[in-house]
């Protein structure tokens, strides 16, 4: 029995799961994301054909060895463990596959997988042609399949032109293998219980050539956050995507955002080793107190040259696929960590308090000016922006006859301590006695200011004018 499942189901108001993404080994153009459609209402036996979930998934062990890293042994299952007759399966998508010229496909299978007239198959999508089907039967020593040399259990299926026939009887004959550019390839297993044991072990799925097998582990990097003073180290975890059979090893090391290696966090550089079976490990780089008011800063840890693994991928929705007004499946990219892990440094250190000192000045002969100079500092250097609003006012001297009144904002970029500001003072003719004004600070901004105690630490500053006639 031979149901059109993912030409005409797949997106019809029945749930698609995909239950897995596989990325591409390295030198490998191809890859798999994993899916299956559940029986939305299952009648278990004897009125009908259930026994469990429908499953895609990749079994280590089951599969053929191929004497590469990549494979490890394992093999690509099939279940549907439901009737023929209901709306559910399970499969894999190809990715890579956009544009290519098809020559060649086949696969591998486990003699005793179910292998019935329209499962398992490839529907193949051609843009403006339509879906082609490759099926017709795979059982050992029919014209579809040989043995595997060495593995009398397992047989090989490479599929022909006389083995392919189109969704629609309006559609085009299949141009043939050579003459043709595919959009979208998708494995379906979707014969049950019905038709026979509803499971399919397949490996070494081939793509022009090109085996698609489980791909290696996935690494990843998670992301920190430390604070100054209560957190001696940022610990990243590195994580592999599952267990491995071999050892796996990536490099690592730290490079600066905002933060300065050496100032906010010391440098950390080396190799990480996942013993077979192992799938965390942890990088601790140690965290620098300092007495600096801050904002939040920035480093990473970057990973390379991994071995026996690859790294993740950045994450990306799931996105329908539409052809010809009916959706067809999804693509999934797997929602993975980047190659780097961040960490936040949080400041524990208060703002600074920033004040004025007292000035004095000798006025000059009758017309000429002198400056008092204030200067304005800090009680200690910050890693922000620090401005302060600056104002003269009388005190005995009067602005316009004995000084200039002067007004305006003060900014400290970060790591400056002094600043000054200049009033000038104007001379004259008279004989008088010492006068003076006031500078005064308010309204700072990533700093704070003491009130006004006749102090040097307070937010008043006073300026002598000493006479000189």
């Amino acid at each position: 029995m031979f149901k059109c499942l993912s030409a005409a189901v797949i997106g019809a108001g029945v749930a698609l799961s995909l239950t897995g993404s596989a990325q591409a080994v390295t030198q490998n153009p191809y890859s798999l994301d994993l899916w299956t459609i559940q029986d939305s209402n299952p009648t278990p036996p004897p009125d009908g054909y259930y026994a469990g979930p429908n499953l895609s998934e990749w079994r280590a062990g089951e599969g053929l060895p191929d004497g590469g890293e990549s494979d490890q042994s394992n093999a690509l299952y099939f279940q549907k463990f439901t009737g023929t007759y209901t709306d559910s399966g399970a499969g894999a998508y190809i990715q890579g596959e956009e544009g290519i010229t098809l020559t060649e496909i086949g696969y591998d299978f486990r003699n005793d997988s179910h292998c019935g007239a329209g499962a398992p198959r490839f529907n193949i999508y051609v843009e403006g042609m339509g879906t082609y089907y490759f099926s017709l039967g795979c059982y050992y020593g029919n014209r579809h399949s040989t043995p595997v040399p060495g593995h009398p259990n397992w047989s090989r299926v490479r599929f022909s032109d006389d083995d392919v026939y189109p969704s629609s009887s309006e559609q085009s004959p299949w141009p043939g293998f050579g003459n043709v550019i595919v959009s979208d390839i998708w494995i379906v297993f979707d014969e049950g219980l019905d038709q026979g044991n509803g499971y399919f072990y397949m490996d070494n799925i081939n793509l022009n050539g090109t085996f698609i097998t489980k791909p290696l582990p996935t690494l990843s990097i998670d992301n920190v956050s430390a604070s100054e003073g209560s957190t001696p180290s940022a610990d990243f975890t590195v994580s592999l995507s599952e267990p491995s059979e071999d050892t796996v090893t990536v490099d690592y090391k730290t490079a600066s955002r905002s933060a300065v290696a050496g100032g906010d966090y010391q440098p950390v550089t080396g190799t990480l080793t996942f013993a077979p079976g192992t799938q965390t490990q942890t990088i601790s780089v140690p965290i620098v107190n300092d007495s600096r008011d801050e904002v939040k800063e920035l480093f990473v840890v970057n990973l390379t040259n991994p071995t026996n693994a690859v790294l993740a991928a950045p994450a990306a929705p799931a996105t329908p696929l539409a052809r010809s007004g009916r959706l067809i499946g999804a693509r999934l990219e797997s929602a993975a960590p980047t190659v780097h892990g961040t960490c936040t440094i949080r400041d524990n250190d208060a703002a600074p308090i920033v004040s004025v000192n007292n000035a004095a000045v000798t006025e000059g002969d009758n017309g000429q000016t002198v400056n008092a100079v204030f200067k304005v500092t800090l009680s200690a250097a910050s890693g922000r922006t620090i401005t302060v609003h600056y104002e003269t006012a009388n005190r005995g001297a009067l602005a316009g006859a004995d000084y200039k009144a002067v007004s305006g904002t003060l900014t400290f970029e970060p790591g400056t301590r002094s600043l000054t500001i200049q009033v000038p003072v104007i001379g004259d003719s008279t004989h008088e006695e010492k006068e003076t004004f006031v500078m005064n600070l308010d309204n700072p901004v990533n700093a704070t200011v003491n009130a006004p105690n006749n102090t040097l630490t307070d937010s008043r500053g006073l300026a002598f004018i000493n006479d000189n006639d």
